[in-house]
């Protein structure tokens, strides 16, 4: 099992989730949910801790934490931050999102 993963932050995100970590907010976990005919997506969440099942990564004081399973499929991961229509967190990975349609 490795947990190789190129992590980068946009300065966009890094300011969100500096105010974000003001906050109470001290993490960010990175995972994948079901995203319709397309199957699968990688998204973000702030969380209070990571859970015993995933890697702890750490970007200048910002903490990352992606599932030890997940990790092995990652590879590049950029997170972005939109302020526009209503703002949110980004991931985009090099691993395929796509995992075949069910439409």
């Amino acid at each position: 099992m490795t947990n190789a993963i190129n992590i980068s932050i946009t300065k966009k995100a890094f300011i969100h989730l500096l105010k974000q970590k003001k906050e109470g907010k001290v993490g960010m976990r990175i995972y994948r949910e079901w995203s319709g005919c397309c199957g699968s997506r990688y998204v973000a969440s702030l969380v209070e801790a990571p859970r015993e099942d995933e890697f702890v990564y750490s970007i200048n004081g910002i903490k990352i934490y992606i599932s030890k399973y997940l990790a092995e499929f990652m590879g590049e991961i950029e997170v972005d931050y939109d302020d526009e229509l209503g703002g949110g967190l980004m991931v985009r990975a090099s691993a395929p999102r796509c995992e075949g349609g069910a439409c």
